[in-house]
């Protein structure tokens, strides 16, 4: 198991399991910018944590090239989402938008 291999205990899978799925569930929801902009955040800090752990470990190197491959592919689809226009975040689902 590889969270016990970097000493984690064998509940923080499971914690990291239903955080993993309630943010691709924000991500793939219409609307709702600011929980997405958050889901990728949580990601991000994610794939950087398992690297940083698998460092600490004595990892070699090459144990990182998936993490950095899930980066490059997060950062690509946040730089493409269709909620992004010139780089910044337009708020779709704000309640004062909404026309009677």
């Amino acid at each position: 198991m590889v969270v016990g291999h970097v000493g984690y205990p064998p509940y923080f899978l499971r914690y990291l399991d239903i955080a993993k799925l309630l943010g691709v569930g924000a991500i793939l929801v219409p609307g709702y910018a600011r929980l997405k902009e958050w889901a990728y955040v949580g990601f991000a800090v994610d794939l950087l944590s398992a690297m940083y752990a698998a460092h600490a470990v004595g990892d070699p190197p090459w144990h990182c090239l998936f993490m950095l491959i899930a980066i490059g592919v997060m950062a690509w689809s946040y730089v493409l989402h269709p909620e992004m226009v010139d780089g910044k975040l337009v708020e779709t689902n704000r309640p004062d938008s909404v026309t009677p």
